[in-house]
């Protein structure tokens, strides 16, 4: 994401460490603080205290992200200003609106469409695919038939046109994202007009809380929810744009997750690529059912113990 909005690898092994783990740790900082209730919020005269210390926190990791953004952008008008070539990155794209659009979009509109993109691009996607990789190690015969649909397919020959054909890939990841939603309460929504729904009025204006985690699990609408079985996908016409309402991992209607195509992209080449080059095995003989696969509270649901596996090479 810092590559595509930047032009720069924030976490590249060759960076400065420090810059690294504060980029890591204000983003989990800020999808830990905002998912938690704050008692503040219901009792206002504790908000001078702050006793969860969620506002201390909070205003750490966003103050440290905003420096970033704030570097990279001014770095980035310096540049603009001796009039070398332009990126072509996101970062280029906003100041050329901005430039052409002066009164409507400005500066701060720019950072926080960064902040945005940065939170939602980077811990979402690399969840997603630490969760797969658990469940690939806790059902080998999913493992298996994925090594043989990339090695009869691509072989170790990573294409992003050729990855994004392969079928039971993506029904692994839509698995992973049913079983696994990275954002279990869609952001809150407002209703626009009364509505009566199963004998309950809800009133204009009402926030809004779909619980999307619940729907991904409801017998209703899946057989066996309480199950990971990637092939409840083959011959559906679920997709990820939210137009089947028992499968909402971007959300779903005119404010659904912009990045869907982005986020299909890399998440697939990240499990190609981790698959189709190593086989993986638990450290210390342990097995696959003593992974802890409870999952932590937050604005995303990340799994509670990072995931440990050792690599070896095919």
């Amino acid at each position: 994401m810092s590559n595509t909005c930047f032009s720069v690898d924030v976490s590249d092994f060759d960076s400065d460490q420090d810059h690294v783990n504060g980029f890591h740790q204000a983003v989990k900082t800020i999808m830990e603080v905002d998912g938690k209730i704050n008692f503040a919020d219901y009792f206002p005269w504790l908000k001078l205290f702050d006793p969860q210390g969620i506002r201390r926190d909070a205003k750490a990791a966003y103050g440290w992200l905003d420096q970033l953004r704030q570097k990279f952008i001014t770095q980035r008008l310096r540049h603009r200003e001796s009039n070398f070539p332009t990126h072509g990155d996101l970062l280029d794209s906003f100041l050329d609106f901005q430039q052409k659009n002066r009164s409507d979009f400005d500066i701060i509109h720019i950072k926080a469409l960064l902040m945005d993109l940065f939170i939602a691009g980077t811990e979402n996607i690399s969840s997603t695919v630490e969760w797969a990789m658990s469940e690939l190690i806790l059902h080998q015969n999913v493992m298996h038939k994925l090594c043989e649909e990339i090695s009869e397919k691509i072989g170790v020959r990573l294409k992003e046109a050729e990855i994004l054909e392969l079928p039971y890939l993506q029904f692994v990841l839509k698995e992973t994202m049913r079983f696994h939603l990275s954002v279990p309460l869609l952001l809150p929504h407002k209703s626009e007009i009364n509505v009566k729904l199963n004998g309950y009025t809800i009133p204009k204006n009402t926030r809004v809380i779909v619980n999307a985690w619940t729907i991904a699990r409801d017998a209703n609408s899946w057989k066996n929810p309480n199950h990971f079985t990637p092939e409840r996908f083959i011959g559906s016409e679920i997709d990820y744009r939210g137009q089947h309402f028992s499968f909402l991992p971007f959300g779903s209607g005119r404010r659904m997750c912009p990045g869907i195509r982005l986020a299909e992209r890399v998440m697939s080449t990240m499990l190609v690529s981790l698959v189709a080059q190593f086989h993986w095995k638990l450290p210390n003989n342990m097995l696959p059912e003593e992974i802890d696969m409870d999952d932590t509270s937050g604005v995303t649901a990340q799994k509670a113990t990072s995931l440990l596996l050792i690599p070896t090479t095919i």
